[in-house]
């Protein structure tokens, strides 16, 4: 499943002038339950465009601590995917969102059958 053209359109023009934490939103208040490739491929690309800790703490900061579980299933495919180049961007990220929604979020992210880590 894929997010609707509304969302997707939304997230492009977060990611396009530069709103980093508008695409954060976007991400994740429009996850489907099933994301496609093409939409994990996309939300990647987001992420790795953050590459201040500052800019990434007050993206997730702007979030309600729920979404960050959202946040955090993508950080998780993305380290997954081997992506050398980008990885030390996913484990800052994994470390601000853990300092943001805590070690709960980790165990929900692990351990949500209905949502599993997006690979």
């Amino acid at each position: 499943m894929s997010r609707p053209q509304s969302s997707v359109d939304a997230f492009n023009r977060a990611l396009s002038s530069g709103n980093h934490a508008g695409c954060l939103l976007e991400i994740a208040t429009n996850e489907p339950q099933t994301p496609s490739a093409e939409d994990r491929k996309n939300v990647l690309f987001a992420l790795a465009q953050f590459k201040k800790e500052e800019d990434m703490n007050k993206a997730l900061n702007e979030l309600p601590t729920d979404h960050v579980d959202s946040i955090m299933r993508y950080i998780y495919a993305g380290l997954a995917s081997g992506d050398e180049k980008n990885a030390d961007v996913f484990l800052r990220f994994h470390a601000a969102a853990t300092t943001r929604g805590g070690t709960g979020s980790i165990c929900r992210v692990l351990s949500d059958k209905s949502r599993p880590v997006l690979l």
